[in-house]
């Protein structure tokens, strides 16, 4: 059987969703997908979870998650902007940036006041907040800047 990465997403649905359920991950789970299709099933089937687009580009990731429904926009650092991001909040968004290695890299980052910084670097991440004491750390919780 010859299956595209469509159809592939589809498939792999039903056992993630029963996994979801019999270890009553549903509210505690962020699931990110290329797929506007597979991220339409599984809030029908599986509404707790929280799912982000990872979009091209912030415009159409914004259009996305607004017309979906959907948690959040997982992107790139380098392919959204300060101000992106204040507008994905402003339409109760969240923002999720990956692609953060250095510890300039971090420390830019924490700047942009994303609510998630994916890294498989955390002890430059950690090195990060020891070195910038200039950065203020806001974290967002039920839509509510907290420092």
């Amino acid at each position: 059987m010859d299956l595209n990465t469509k159809d592939y997403s589809i498939i792999t649905l039903e056992p993630l969703i029963k996994l979801i359920q019999k270890h009553e991950l549903e509210d505690n789970i962020y699931i990110e997908s290329r797929s506007a299709e597979f991220l339409t099933i599984l809030k029908a089937k599986a509404p707790g979870c929280k799912l982000f687009i990872y979009p091209v580009s912030f415009e159409s990731g914004l259009e996305q998650a607004l017309s979906l429904g959907l948690f959040g926009i997982t992107i790139s650092t380098r392919d959204i902007t300060i101000d992106q991001i204040k507008i994905a909040h402003e339409n109760n968004l969240m923002v999720a940036l990956w692609n953060v290695h250095t510890e300039s890299d971090h420390i830019e980052v924490i700047n942009k006041n994303p609510d998630v910084i994916q890294t498989g670097n955390v002890k430059t991440w950690l090195n990060s907040l020891n070195s910038a004491s200039h950065v203020t750390i806001s974290v967002r919780q039920n839509n509510k800047e907290e420092f």
